[in-house]
């Protein structure tokens, strides 16, 4: 696993709930300055700032890069694949998770009330590393070299 896949998965990561809030806001109809402007609201906000709902996704991240790090012992696996297994369900989890939750939020901007935002615990502490693990075991399988 590189350093440069490090960067850009924690990036895309943390990254997913601001962009999803800027595509449901859009899609809302609320234009590209309104929705500039409520995002920009959001971010200075205790609840669902979409800058800091992202830091939850980190959790399964961590754990992916743990993993990768254990699976490059293996001379039979290949770390990029696993890397890239594992990472994939991450993304597809926290984007599911943003786009159950933005679009009952945008563009009245009134919180849904419960059970509404545990998408945001659930999504990343839950599904995410379950996924992670699939993806993972699925890659390596796919993608195992014989040993030399």
């Amino acid at each position: 696993m590189s350093a440069r896949f490090t960067i850009w998965s924690a990036l895309a990561v943390l990254a997913i709930p601001a962009i999803t809030f800027l595509i449901t806001g859009l899609a809302a109809g609320m234009g590209v300055p309104g929705t500039i402007a409520a995002f920009a609201e959001q971010c200075s906000q205790h609840r669902q700032n979409p800058l800091v709902v992202g830091l939850l996704g980190a959790a399964p991240l961590i754990l992916l890069w743990i993993a990768v790090r254990v699976v490059r012992r293996n001379p039979a696996i290949s770390p990029s694949a696993a890397a890239w297994g594992g990472l994939v369900p991450i993304v597809v989890v926290l984007a599911w998770a943003s786009f159950q939750f933005w679009p009952k939020f945008l563009p009245s901007r009134v919180y849904p009330g419960f059970p509404h935002g545990l998408e945001f615990v659930l999504g990343p502490l839950v599904f995410a590393p379950i996924g992670m693990v699939l993806g993972l075991v699925v890659a390596t399988v796919a993608t195992r070299r014989s040993a030399p």
